[in-house]
């Protein structure tokens, strides 16, 4: 019922769920509305005190046929190379500890979209899904899938794109939700 008359739920970094609180975005989601949800949601699930073994977890991954396959930080990627503008740059002591360790990552990492780049920010979780619709990838790593539940639509986000689009690409993410 808190939820009457809402058309788009964002989960941004929604770590820790309820059970209660995965049902009810699930009934929001069947009943017509969008769920905009990034990152390892419900990937620590508060009724058990434990991590998920499933991602997103308490029950999603198998009602909203996604799950995440594996997880890494853009810290340890190469996310230099072909890429159509740049991305945001390390400051202070990201900075100097990338530079020490050598690596081409970052906080934010180049994703590609039909026709366009745009960034991500902070992890990348590869995804899978049987009915879902892959809106970007990172080399051909599809992280932001849209798919239909009932009414309703999911798009699920293996990337912060809130965190990026407040530095660099907010039309990207306009782009994704049209």
């Amino acid at each position: 019922r808190e939820l009457d008359g809402v058309r788009l739920l964002i989960l941004p970094a929604a770590h820790c769920l309820s059970q209660a609180e995965a049902d009810a975005t699930d009934h929001f989601c069947r009943r017509g509305g969008i769920v905009f949800a990034e990152g390892s949601v419900g990937g620590y699930e508060s009724d058990t005190g434990r991590y998920s073994t499933r991602v997103p977890g308490c029950g999603l991954a198998e009602r909203w046929g996604i799950r995440e396959t594996d997880s890494t930080s853009p810290l340890h990627l190469d996310c230099s190379g072909k890429v159509s503008g740049t991305g945001p740059a390390a400051e202070g002591d990201v900075a100097k500890a990338l530079d020490s360790a050598g690596t081409k990552g970052g906080e934010y990492l180049p994703l590609s979209a039909v026709g366009e780049t745009g960034w991500g920010a902070l992890l990348l979780s590869s995804l899978e899904s049987e009915s879902g619709e892959t809106l970007a990838s990172y080399r051909n790593i599809p992280c932001v899938i849209k798919l239909r539940r009932e009414s309703g639509t999911v798009f699920y986000c293996g990337t912060y794109l809130g965190i990026a689009a407040a530095e660099q690409s907010a039309d990207f993410l306009a782009g994704l939700l049209e």
